[in-house]
């Protein structure tokens, strides 16, 4: 199958596809380490393996593949559909090698990328976030903080987020208002997370602009005070990724603000932090929310991002503190690997 055939079918029917790759995946890596057991495969894969044990049992019922105690083989059914899996798998193979020297060279527990470049076609974006948050998914269980920033491709993995399994966390927004589309602030978008999840939220009613000494104040009321004390227990983070010339100007500093922050040489930004290409922090926009030595202690972050032109963002924001899961498209994974 051409690429530009696969590329079709994801956009028409991308969780189909997504479930078909996998699928196709593991039987091809089945045909070339068989017999192989789960726990191996599932190492080889770098996947969870109670998704491998899904998809084999699947493929076991198909009659493609056959189990012994010496582990999993194809079956003679399997090898008149096995060179269509190959092709199906062979352009995400190079992303898959791609991922794991991305992994290795950000000390990134794990890299996931969409094909495609988001700075040429707007609908990568959609995908990055549906990417998001299937990743998102495997780490929340019941009871969690989840925390979560503004911006367009958090509020696409919000949007993708309805078709999860539900989970009993609740969710918080990482900032006050900072001043964007509403519908794009991370209060809106911990709402629609709680919603999409089947969990609870609660909103910082404040804008990021407020005075520490009004702050101090202000957290003396409850409906004030408990959310931004709950987010120092944040589980999880899911932040996206910015540039520093662009958001800089685009917030609330100041135009004077903003060009000292850009002189001392800020790449990337997160949640109002603005980190140089080195990874120190230089900047934080506001005390409304998490700070970079808190965003530090978040057992798992992850953080979203698209287009080629963020790849200097990327690797700024990256090298501050250990993530979890990095979800990008190819176009910044592209550009990042000529980077390094």
């Amino acid at each position: 199958m051409d690429k530009q055939t696969l590329d079709l079918l994801t956009q028409l029917a991308p969780d189909l596809m997504e479930r078909l790759m996998l699928r196709a995946m593991v039987l091809e890596r089945i045909s070339a380490l068989q017999p192989v057991g789960r726990r191996a495969l599932a190492q080889r894969l770098h996947l969870p393996e109670r998704e491998i044990r899904s998809v084999c049992d699947a493929l076991k019922e198909d009659g493609l593949i056959s189990v012994a105690a010496s582990g999993m083989a194809i079956t003679e059914k399997a090898c008149t559909v096995l060179p269509g899996a190959r092709s199906m798998t062979s352009n995400r193979s190079a992303l898959n090698q791609l991922e794991h020297h991305l992994a290795r060279s950000l000390n990134v527990t794990r890299v996931y990328i969409v094909p495609g470049n988001a700075d040429m076609d707007p609908d990568v974006l959609d995908e990055v976030g549906r990417a998001a948050a299937e990743g998102l998914s495997r780490l929340l269980t019941a009871g969690m903080i989840l925390t979560v920033s503004g911006g367009k491709t958090v509020a696409a993995a919000a949007r993708a987020m309805h078709g999860c399994a539900p989970v009993n966390v609740r969710v918080l927004p990482a900032r006050g208002g900072v001043g964007m589309a509403v519908e794009t602030q991370a209060g809106t978008l911990a709402a629609e997370f709680a919603h999409a999840l089947g969990g609870t939220y609660a909103l910082v009613h404040l804008p990021d602009s407020v005075p520490q000494e009004t702050l101090r104040e202000l957290m003396k009321i409850p409906e004030i005070g408990e959310p931004l004390r709950a987010l120092q227990q944040t589980d999880v983070l899911l932040y996206g990724i910015s540039r520093a010339d662009i958001t800089a100007r685009a917030c609330t500093l100041s135009e004077s603000e903003a060009e000292a922050i850009l002189r001392k040489g800020a790449a990337g930004e997160a949640v109002g932090c603005y980190f140089d290409q080195t990874g120190r922090q230089i900047h934080q926009s506001s005390g409304i929310g998490l700070t970079g030595e808190q965003i530090s202690r978040v057992k798992y972050v992850v953080a979203v991002a698209a287009g080629g032109s963020k790849a200097d963002a990327i690797q700024a924001v990256v090298k501050h503190h250990h993530h979890e899961l990095l979800v990008i498209d190819e176009g910044a994974a592209r550009a990042l690997d000529r980077m390094l």
